[in-house]
């Protein structure tokens, strides 16, 4: 398995990437409040994991949905999950 490692600051650090998929579609509406909890709770402990990591691994965060066939948006797309903030729930 290979790693993407980089240096910063004379340290490397190890990248990765969350990726979160959300099915935005009609048949979801009566469970929307369900999702977004469960949303912030995970990127919650995301920036909480990015923050205690964050001299050893930089970590993306990049949050999708969809509601349909060719109807997909990019909602969040972040270089460093530490800066998660709470606006996208």
């Amino acid at each position: 398995m290979s790693k993407n490692l980089f240096k910063q600051n004379d340290k490397e650090k190890v990248q990765t990437t969350n990726l979160l998929i959300i099915d935005a579609s009609g048949s979801m509406s009566d469970k929307k409040q369900e999702v977004r909890g469960g949303i912030k709770e995970i990127l919650s402990k995301i920036k909480e994991d990015a923050i205690a990591d964050k001299d050893t691994v930089l970590t993306r965060t990049i949050v999708l949905d969809f509601s349909g066939h060719n109807d997909i948006r990019v909602i969040l797309d972040i270089a460093d999950s530490s800066e998660i903030n709470d606006t996208i729930s």
